[in-house]
């Protein structure tokens, strides 16, 4: 039976689920493949989608105007790595029609996005070529790859079916739907003591959102209802602090001259955040040791705008290089003048 495989400009490719109560569906099995597009770096680095990483996906049939406006074939259906960097309907493939080609769109299943009966946060829709996704929460700090990078890919230029002979694999390229930020800390002399840095936190920070995905990614930041009188469920999401790190880490980490700048978070690509007004700072905790083995503890802050920008944009990494650097300890003496004699005359010496 043929499946119908998704490729995603990277390494996806579907196979839909299992057969549906459609009369038209034949025995050809729906497929995704992933290759690379147009994709700018973010947690998922490069071009290769993760196996790891489950999607939904619309399928619309196909009408005289184009790709139906509803998701009439498929509607989140979900598909899951099948090998051969292609992904397929899961746990069951699903099949092409006999007599209707398909347009495709796709989310993956990032952060909160879920397709649970009785989910009120997290869950795609499709409506006129877009995927809407309502309260859209990332999944910050998660280890598994793009487990906190919303990624989709768009609905398809072009259809695909039995009816044109191109049910291979469907090939997609998928978008980064947040921003993505590395900070990195470094100094150029450590002669002078040791740095150890403890925390590293962003500050002022909206953690949900909901997002129009068609062409572009455009979002809408949470807001209370009423911002005179912000409630302790709506205050989750609002003004919040994104511990990048916390620990103990001593600069240098590769000797005792200057070395080049470290990254610091506590899980690796795992700083995504919401496409927003950048927050005001960046704050960061550390311990310096002097020579002489005096420990200060400081608590520094940062701008995180620059070269006036004030906004993070969605599909782009954003890298801060922070600088620590040591002041030395320097002593400019000056001498007072001499005090005149009280006898302006002098003093006389009697000399026997």
């Amino acid at each position: 039976m043929k499946k119908i495989f998704i490729s995603l400009f990277a390494v996806a490719a579907f196979a839909a689920c299992a057969k549906t109560e459609v009369a038209y569906e034949s025995a050809d099995e729906i497929g995704f493949q992933v290759v690379t597009g147009k994709m700018t770096k973010a947690a998922v680095e490069g071009t290769t989608y993760p196996t790891t990483l489950d999607m939904y996906v619309f399928a619309m049939t196909e009408t005289d105007a184009g790709a139906n406006t509803k998701a009439d074939f498929l509607d989140k259906a979900l598909f899951s790595h099948a090998g051969s960097n292609l992904w397929a309907g899961s746990p069951d493939p699903y099949y092409w029609p006999n007599i209707k080609n398909l347009f495709f769109a796709g989310v993956s299943k990032s952060g909160n996005v879920t397709n649970v009966a009785g989910a009120t946060e997290g869950v795609p829709s499709y409506s006129d070529g877009h995927i809407i996704i309502n309260d859209y929460l990332p999944g910050v700090g998660t280890k598994a790859e793009g487990d906190n990078d919303l990624m989709w890919f768009p609905t398809t230029s072009t259809s695909y079916g039995k009816l044109k002979d191109n049910i291979d694999k469907v090939q997609v390229a998928m978008y980064h739907a947040c921003s993505w930020i590395t900070i990195k800390i470094g100094g150029d002399d450590y002669t002078a003591g040791k740095y150890t840095i403890t925390d590293v936190t962003i500050k002022g920070l909206t953690t949900k959102g909901s997002v129009d995905l068609g062409g572009t990614a455009d979002w809408t930041l949470f807001a209370p209802v009423d911002a005179d009188n912000v409630t302790a469920e709506e205050a989750k999401y609002l003004n919040q602090d994104f511990k990048v790190f916390n620990g103990t880490a001593v600069l240098p980490l590769n000797g005792t001259k200057a070395a080049d700048p470290v990254v610091f978070e506590n899980e690796g690509n795992s700083v995504i955040v919401l496409p927003e007004q950048i927050p005001g700072d960046i704050s960061i905790a550390y311990e310096f040791t002097s020579q002489a083995g005096v420990t200060i503890k400081e608590i520094v802050t940062g701008s995180l705008k620059f070269n006036g920008n004030s906004t993070w944009a969605a599909g782009y990494h954003y890298t801060y290089n922070v600088k620590i650097t040591a002041s030395q300890i320097l002593i400019a003496p000056t001498v007072d003048g001499w005090d005149p004699s009280p006898d302006e005359g002098g003093h006389a010496v009697t000399v026997k």
